[in-house]
């Protein structure tokens, strides 16, 4: 483990990534459909980026060593992804600790910049959920709602 600058935080580390993805649809705290019933997973960040090409990414954000081995719940978002990574402070995780379907980001010592250590197996081959979409458009949308037309 490495002597970081300062301490890193789940929110310092969502501002380094909302900042790579500022030109894409980037949604932290990402529900996976409706909480009503039932809670399903949330993602730490979700992006979408603007281009038929580019895959939809999801992330993990892990702060501390025994977060991320405890951590059981990460396959749960594979599906809403076609590149999932998680992301640690300055070699918090090595590469080979991670499982093959993931890959890992670390943050900078400086709190400013993004390393990838590990690229992560993109999954081309299933349907992302519509209900991720329809959170993202309903509840995370920019724009307010407009009155019902008459």
């Amino acid at each position: 483990m490495s002597d970081l600058l300062f301490p890193m935080t789940e929110d310092d580390m969502l501002r380094v990534l909302a900042a790579k993805h500022s030109r894409d649809l980037f949604v932290p705290h990402c529900k996976t459909g409706s909480t009503y019933m039932s809670p399903g997973p949330i993602l730490d960040a979700w992006v979408m980026p603007y281009s038929w090409t580019r895959p939809i990414i999801g992330y993990e954000v892990k702060v501390s060593r025994s977060d991320f081995h405890r951590d059981q719940k990460w396959r749960a978002y594979l599906r809403y992804c076609n590149l999932f990574f998680f992301v640690t402070p300055w070699e918090l995780i090595r590469a080979d600790e991670v499982p093959e379907e993931a890959g890992l980001i670390w943050v900078t010592k400086t709190g400013a910049g993004l390393r990838y250590k590990k690229h992560a197996l993109p999954n081309w081959h299933h349907a992302i959920p519509q209900t991720i979409f329809q959170y993202v458009l309903m509840w995370r949308k920019e724009a307010a709602p407009t009155e019902a037309a008459p």
